[in-house]
């Protein structure tokens, strides 16, 4: 299985402001090789899976110098569906030796082989975080308010609706803390699973994300 390429000009998590991307995906059951499935997950593991057992939860390490990210995976099925949050961390985590992977660069390329199309709608909730030295929330915030208490209420968080849903982005969620703006997404994408760039991906929600802050980057 090829790994991914980090083409020139393509966002690095570390550069990105993004503190993690997670990918909640599910199918039924009779749309996924679930045999297939645990016997990749016991070599994985060098063991059997423990009879009942329903779950697999891993840290994935990457395998080249240039990925910036790890990844954790849960996954867990039922007699009637198969379901995996498959989140991305920035911060690369070194494999053991001779690790035979999944690893983080081909992970979704990987989990897709198992899936009866290669291609999927996910949950995704991205984070990004900004210092509130060289950015402004876009939103009023802090505001403060009267409501009949001695002092006034600060609000440092408030949640948007967005109708148009650009890259499938249709909730965000802006917050103040520690000097810090926090801008998390919620949104529905497609997955292309032999397709999938992370770097790209990130790259769209940050477009998104960036709408809801202003200012520059430190030099």
């Amino acid at each position: 299985m090829k790994l991914m390429r980090l083409r020139h000009g393509h966002m690095r998590l570390s550069k990105s402001n993004c503190q993690h991307v997670v990918y909640a995906l599910g199918v039924k059951l009779e749309k996924f090789d679930k045999a297939g499935f645990r016997k990749e997950i016991e070599r994985i593991g060098g063991r059997s899976l423990a009879k009942g057992q329903e779950q697999f939860i891993a840290t994935i390490p990457t395998r080249t110098a240039w990925a910036d990210y790890h990844v954790h995976l849960a996954c867990h099925w039922t007699a009637t569906g198969f379901h995996a949050n498959v989140e991305y961390y920035p911060g690369a985590e070194k494999p053991h030796s001779g690790d035979g992977g999944p690893f983080a660069e081909n992970i979704m390329a990987w989990l897709g082989q198992f899936f009866r199309n290669d291609k999927a709608t996910a949950r995704v909730i991205a984070a990004f975080i900004y210092s509130g030295r060289n950015w402004t929330a876009s939103l009023p915030l802090p505001m403060r308010l009267p409501i009949g208490m001695p002092r006034e209420v600060e609000i440092v968080g408030m949640v948007a609706n967005i109708p148009t849903k650009p890259e499938g982005v249709h909730e965000a969620f802006v917050n103040l803390y520690d000097h810090k703006i926090l801008v998390a997404l919620e949104a529905n994408r497609p997955v292309r699973f032999r397709r999938f760039h992370l770097y790209s991906e990130v790259s769209a929600l940050s477009s998104i994300a960036r709408l809801f802050v202003y200012g520059r980057l430190k030099k």
